[in-house]
């Protein structure tokens, strides 16, 4: 089937499409903010636990001045809930829930132990071919399903 000329282009997303993002006056009232786990482009992550069930995320906390400031930043976000929202698979992590003030987003997911792979394959000074056929079965699981 073709299209018809009164056929409309899909427009690009943007933030303000993403009504999945509910608006809060206080972040805490339904997470209790802890650790810092880390820093980014956008903001910076900690670890927070839901208040009414006491199930623990990890909260990414970002400037929407800083999100906005680049064009760039802006797209990666857009990409980023994009696909982790619309996904569930064991590699991947899922997003639970999207949140604004007046100040920032937050995107609040599971929680990731272990670190980043890129700085436990620097601490290793090697690694068995086992090590690294587990570490690629992994991230090609993940995105073989991200193209299916």
């Amino acid at each position: 089937m073709t299209p018809t000329k009164s056929a409309k282009k899909a427009k690009p997303l943007t933030m303000s499409d993403y009504k999945r993002f509910k608006a809060t006056n206080d972040v805490e009232a339904k997470y209790k903010l802890g650790a810092h786990l880390g820093s980014g482009a956008f903001g910076q992550v900690r670890r927070c636990t839901h208040i009414d069930t006491g199930n623990e995320f990890a909260i990414k906390i970002m400037k929407k001045e800083m999100v906005k400031k680049r064009k760039i930043y802006l797209k990666l976000l857009e990409n980023e809930l994009s696909i982790l929202g619309s996904k569930s698979h064991p590699k991947i992590i899922r997003i639970v829930d999207l949140m604004e003030d007046s100040t920032n987003y937050y995107v609040v997911s599971e929680v990731v132990e272990g670190g980043e792979l890129f700085k436990r394959l620097c601490v290793l000074e090697s690694f068995t071919e086992q090590q690294a056929v587990n570490i690629i079965q992994q991230v090609m699981l993940g995105l073989n399903y991200l193209h299916l």
